[in-house]
C-alpha cells in the first residue's frame, strides 16, 4: 500500500466487514452519488414540465344558461380532407355570428383527437374520427347535432356548406 494515500474503514450493520477505501476512491464515489441525485432531480423536472406541455387550451366558457357549442374533432396528422371543415366553420362564425361569439351565445371548441383531452371528449360523443358536432344547451340539458355526414358531403361545395351550417345555427338560435 502507497502511504501517501489516506485509508477510510467502514463497519456496515454491526457486521465484523470492513472495507478500506482510498481517499481518491471515496471522493470519486461521492461524485457519483452527487450526479445520481442531480439526474433524478433533472429527470423529475423534465416529466413534470412534459406533464404541462400535453395540456390543450381551456374549452370556451360560457356565462349564460341557453347557448350553442360547436364542436370540431379532428386529426392533427394525415387529415387534410377535414381542414376545409373547420376553415369554413370558422368563417361562417367570424363573418356570421361574431356579435353572438362575443356574448356567448356560441362558443366554438377546437379539439385534436391526438391528445388524451381530444379523444376523451370524443368518446362522450361516440366518434373516432374527424366530426362536426353542434350542442344546443338550455339550462343544463343539451340537445346534440352531429353534422359530420352533412360536413362530408357538402365540403366540395363551400357555398352550400356555409350556407346549410349558417343555417342550422340560425334555426337553434332562434329556438332558445
Amino acid at each position: 500500500m502507497n502511504d501517501e494515500h489516506f485509508y477510510t474503514e467502514k463497519t456496515y450493520n454491526n457486521n465484523e466487514t470492513t472495507i478500506l477505501i482510498e481517499s481518491d476512491q471515496l471522493s470519486a464515489i461521492l461524485k457519483l452519488a452527487d450526479m445520481k441525485k442531480i439526474t433524478l432531480i433533472l429527470l423529475a423536472i423534465f416529466w413534470i414540465a412534459g406533464c404541462n406541455l400535453n395540456k390543450t387550451k381551456e374549452p370556451a366558457t360560457v356565462t349564460e344558461n341557453n347557448y350553442i357549442e360547436i364542436i370540431n374533432f379532428h386529426k392533427r396528422w394525415n387529415d387534410d380532407a377535414w381542414k376545409p371543415v373547420n376553415k369554413y366553420t370558422q368563417q361562417v362564425l367570424n363573418k356570421d355570428f361574431a356579435k353572438q361569439q362575443n356574448d356567448n351565445k356560441i362558443v366554438y371548441n377546437d379539439y385534436d383527437l391526438g391528445t388524451s383531452e381530444g379523444a376523451s371528449i370524443a368518446l362522450k360523443y361516440k366518434t373516432k374520427g374527424s366530426a362536426l358536432i353542434i350542442n344546443q344547451w338550455k339550462g343544463n340539458k343539451v340537445t346534440i347535432h352531429n353534422i359530420t355526414d352533412f360536413a362530408r358531403s357538402t365540403i366540395a361545395h363551400p357555398d352550400s356548406f356555409e350556407m346549410g351550417l349558417k343555417k342550422k345555427i340560425d334555426t337553434l338560435l332562434a329556438s332558445d
